[in-house]
């Protein structure tokens, strides 16, 4: 679909820049981990984010790498553990960091944070602990152009997500595309930020909404 709006800006390279076929392994997203709590729980059993296989090699045997603690900004646990495997096959040797759906890759904080700075009314918003230049940066990011994450979708098994990427004018913004994909997931504020962006590194790892 097209319309006559301008085009909006394109997005910080960083955000549209998929891992490298090359890369040994990465970060994998738990999406139906969307809690602290439940986060927490896994982190406290051996198994409870384990791969069940490796997704480079399809090694069946991945082992505990390490615990590593990550800044969790503007929350009352200033910081949360998530595990790293690593693959047993020798020829491999990937690692995977696993992230918890709550927590935005590379922003160090929750996504329900991040959507309360960004989506909330003005006054929730205002009363943020997220610094406002901080917020700035974040809204301009989710003001750029959707086309990358767009073309993730349409590449997607899933049909309701096909025809989403094609439901979408070629001058939609990302905020736009994680509004539309909240009405056709039914996706709960404070979770919509999250819900989206761990789809599109699923489907497209190192991509990201913002």
């Amino acid at each position: 679909m097209t319309d006559d709006r301008s085009p909006p800006p394109e997005a910080e390279a960083c955000l549209n820049c998929p891992y490298p076929s090359s890369q040994k392994g990465g970060t994998l997203i738990a999406e139906h981990v969307t809690s602290l709590k439940e986060h927490e729980r896994l982190v406290g059993r051996p198994d409870g984010y384990r791969p069940k296989e490796c997704k480079r090699c399809d090694c069946p045997s991945v082992h505990i790498h390490a615990y590593r603690e990550r800044v969790l900004a503007a929350e009352s646990a200033k910081v949360t553990t998530i595990v790293c495997f690593r693959c047993s096959n020798p020829e491999c040797g990937a690692v995977w960091r696993v992230l918890p759906a709550l927590l935005a890759r590379c922003l160090w904080r929750s996504w329900q944070v991040v959507e309360t700075a960004t989506m909330a009314g003005a006054s929730a918003a205002a009363s943020s602990p997220v610094p406002k230049r901080t917020r700035r940066r974040w809204k301009q990011r989710l003001r750029t152009a959707a086309c990358p994450l767009l073309m993730a979708l349409a590449t997607s098994t899933v049909a309701v997500m096909q025809q989403l990427a094609g439901s979408m004018v070629d001058a939609a913004s990302r905020l736009e595309l994680v509004v539309a994909h909240a009405g056709v997931t039914g996706g709960s504020d404070g979770l919509r930020l999250a819900s989206l962006a761990s789809l599109i590194h699923l489907i497209a790892p190192g991509i990201r909404v913002m």
